[in-house]
């Protein structure tokens, strides 16, 4: 072979190469991947976070045999930032957050079997009886961009409280946060979710002080989402994993921490109402 030909022949086997690599980079990474980063949504505080969903990461790095390191961030705000950048290879989300990790690459793998609904708290014996009475009054709520607060904001609408001054809003960086807020006097109310309500009776306060006043119309539950990079194989083995928490020793203690009794398959489809939220 001429020597000219033959440099021709190894700088288009080069280029080639180099081309898969390019447009195949994801897959590739991911198929060589050692660990995953798991991200879940700022529901509650950073420290319960992480005390709670490490059990989840080590339940998923025993199934997968790789490390599965659980992730959050601050803020709604700075959570959904990283879902746009595609940061996580696996994500626990809010349903409003559905449409925009749908768009950059992840896949429903499993849902809460129960729907989401959000309540009205007040303290018991406050003279704030029903969403009515909210007129006037403080309502303290999640992060703006929480599920809860915009289902609570369609519940104010439908009760023609959603004029300007009718409710002073006000908001706070988790559920934890809001409840607070009215067991000091500083709300007349907050906007939570049953379980919350349910673990906050449980761990914080023992004895029974709040109760809830209205439940909002139900929309899709949290759901657990797989970037399309990760491997086929991968993606199944995490969906039977969440399918099968409550067959297991293990999964039933996941389940118990979280008050849920099971999670079932997750249809995209199921997520169109999320889509269609406002129209």
């Amino acid at each position: 072979m001429r020597p000219g030909l033959h440099v021709c022949c190894l700088y288009i086997v080069l280029a080639t190469f180099a081309s898969v690599l390019l447009s195949g980079g994801s897959k590739v990474y991911a198929s060589e991947k050692s660990e995953y980063k798991f991200g879940i949504f700022p529901f509650m505080p950073m420290a319960a976070l992480s005390r709670y969903y490490n059990s989840i990461g080590t339940d998923f790095t025993r199934r997968l045999n790789k490390r599965v390191i659980a992730q959050s961030r601050p803020s709604y705000k700075e959570f959904a930032e990283e879902i746009e950048k595609e940061s996580y290879d696996i994500i626990f989300i809010q349903p409003f957050d559905y449409p925009t990790a749908y768009e950059h690459n992840y896949r429903p793998i499993a849902r809460r079997v129960d729907n989401l609904d959000a309540i009205l708290v007040t303290k018991i014996g406050s003279d704030v009886k029903s969403i009515y009475d909210l007129e006037g009054k403080t309502l303290a709520n999640p992060p703006a961009e929480s599920a809860i607060s915009i289902v609570i904001r369609k519940e104010l609408k439908k009760a023609n409280l959603d004029g300007e001054g009718a409710i002073k809003m006000t908001y706070t960086n988790n559920h934890f946060a809001c409840i607070q807020m009215v067991l000091v006097g500083k709300a007349d109310a907050c906007s939570t979710t049953t379980p919350v309500l349910h673990h906050w009776h449980e761990t914080q306060l023992k004895t029974k002080k709040l109760h809830a006043i209205h439940q909002s119309d139900s929309v899709p539950h949290t759901v657990y989402m797989v970037h399309k990079r990760v491997p086929e194989k991968d993606r199944e083995q995490l969906k039977q994993a969440i399918l099968s928490w409550d067959k297991r020793p293990e999964g039933k203690m996941i389940l118990k921490i979280f008050n849920v009794s099971s999670f079932i398959e997750a249809k995209d489809s199921e997520y169109d109402v999320i889509r269609n939220y406002w129209k």
